[in-house]
């Protein structure tokens, strides 16, 4: 008797969204850049019909925000462009998702899964200060205590 194999389970995109994926986390410069590839592949992908660059109001937007996202990706380079980064990300603390709905034009082509898989950000990481991701030595120390006390 053999389980379901792995090649068997489909899994949505947003159950990924809600369990797996990070889009609470701060974007980075790589992460910018990345998403400024978006543009270069859905160029060379133009044919493919799966994913539309939607009306003409998101077409109008597509260059403006190639342009921002390789102002924000080149960070790493430049200081101005790095203050730049720290005013639009670190200093409002910006998460991934907000940055997303900041850029719906190039989000849109997030709808293919070859390219949400490359750009998005990695599984949730546990957060060592916050008490739903206690380790768990430290949960087995806190109910053996309480039992010792009744």
């Amino acid at each position: 008797m053999t389980g379901p194999s792995w090649r068997t389970l489909t899994v949505s995109l947003s159950w990924l969204a809600n369990h797996f994926l990070d889009l609470n986390s701060i974007p980075s410069s790589s992460f910018f850049s990345s998403l400024a590839s978006l543009h270069h592949i859905s160029h060379i992908q133009q044919e493919d019909d799966s994913v539309d660059s939607g009306s003409n109001e998101l077409r109008a937007r597509l260059p403006l925000e190639y342009d921002r996202l390789v102002e924000l990706s080149k960070a790493i380079l430049d200081l101005n462009d790095a203050e730049d980064l720290f005013d639009y990300v670190y200093r409002p603390r910006r998460k991934v998702i907000e940055v997303l709905a900041d850029f719906p034009a190039t989000a849109r082509f997030l709808l293919k899964p070859t390219a949400w898989l490359q750009v998005l950000p990695g599984p949730i990481l546990s957060r060592p200060y916050s008490i739903a991701s206690p380790p768990p030595w430290h949960l087995d120390s806190e109910e053996n205590f309480a039992s010792r006390r009744v």
